[in-house]
């Protein structure tokens, strides 16, 4: 797992191990926050990151280059319209969704997510974060974050050790 890899700047290990450790069977999770870091960072190669990926999943992005990108990579489908009278059909091409719409459906609150993948349709997905999902007892609480009231009172009462 590379965690903000843009970040980290140009790593020309990185380029290599990609391909390799693909061919070789293993995954690799790259973490990023937008296209233009990534441009930045990996200039020439940057979009092999994103077209050699089996799955790439986005969240909460209000990025402009990335809901285009997502636009264009989502693709279009084609709207068929029968005339009532007539009985001809018309064809139309209309994007799979606009990078207005992307942004909408991207925001941290939604908790919304699409997952792109290799020769494959998007999927629209909902995030369901473990603090939501588990009883208090199935995980620790983060020190690092102040958990709720009720929450911490049933973690109290209900990690009680026999």
């Amino acid at each position: 797992v590379i965690d903000e890899i843009q970040a980290q700047g140009y790593n020309e290990t990185i380029e290599v191990a990609l391909p390799v450790a693909r061919s070789s069977g293993l995954t690799i999770v790259a973490i990023a926050q937008d296209i233009e870091g990534m441009s930045s960072s990996y200039p020439n190669t940057y979009k092999s990151f994103l077209g050699n990926a089996d799955a790439v999943l986005w969240m909460a992005t209000n990025h402009p280059d990335n809901r285009e990108y997502l636009s264009r990579e989502l693709g279009k489908k084609t709207i068929i319209e029968k005339d009532k009278i007539s009985g001809r059909k018309s064809y139309r091409e209309i994007n799979v969704m606009e990078p207005e719409q992307i942004g909408r459906f991207l925001t941290p609150e939604s908790w919304n997510m699409i997952a792109t993948r290799a020769g494959k349709r998007g999927l629209k997905l909902k995030l369901d974060p473990y603090f939501k999902a588990l009883p208090v007892w199935a995980y620790d609480a983060d020190p690092d974050h102040k958990e709720p009231l009720f929450r911490r009172i049933s973690r109290f009462f209900l990690n009680k050790k026999t």
